[in-house]
């Protein structure tokens, strides 16, 4: 029985430990005031959202996601543009996996199928993460065009745990 514990572990672990925790998105309104103020409920009806900020005057709506959520980044952001809202940057702070090939990096939160180009900048710079950990990472992330990966551009990157199974 412990073995099965231990084989268990092994295949969930690395699913349980990623996630978008904190999403920031400046944007510019579409002159609407009942879409704005429709915008938090939207939002906060996402599974896995647990709050909602909204501060019109900067242009600015703040979302911070529940541990262990599997929330997807782009239709989150299509939850913000439906109404015309234009989004103007998308800061987040997400915890995963990275992995180097090929001189090229990218981050992944775990069980979302969703994997981004990485580019390290600032106190990130530099540093060449292992893949076998789970890192914990802010950055903003730009759109690059349909059917391309978007880009991950973290400013700081900081190890959290060795996955289950990594070397």
């Amino acid at each position: 029985m412990p073995c099965l514990a231990l084989i268990l572990l092994l295949v969930v672990a690395p699913s349980l430990d990623a996630e978008f925790l904190r999403v920031e998105v400046a944007f510019q309104d579409s002159g609407c005031a009942s879409c704005i103020a429709s915008l938090e409920g939207r939002l906060g009806r996402v599974r896995g959202m647990e709050r909602v900020e909204i501060d019109p005057d900067r242009g600015v709506v703040i979302m911070h996601l529940a541990p262990k959520n599997r929330v997807r980044l782009t239709p989150l952001l299509a939850r913000i543009t439906q109404d015309g809202t234009k989004i103007l940057g998308t800061k987040v702070e997400a915890r995963g996996v990275i992995e180097s090939f090929q001189h090229r990096l990218t981050f992944t939160p775990a069980g979302l199928h969703q994997t981004y180009r990485l580019s390290l900048e600032g106190e990130a710079e530099g540093t060449i993460p292992e893949s076998s950990f789970t890192y914990r990472l802010r950055g903003s992330i730009e759109e690059t065009g349909p059917g391309s990966e978007p880009l991950l551009t973290a400013s700081t990157v900081k190890a959290e745990s060795k996955v289950a199974g990594g070397r």
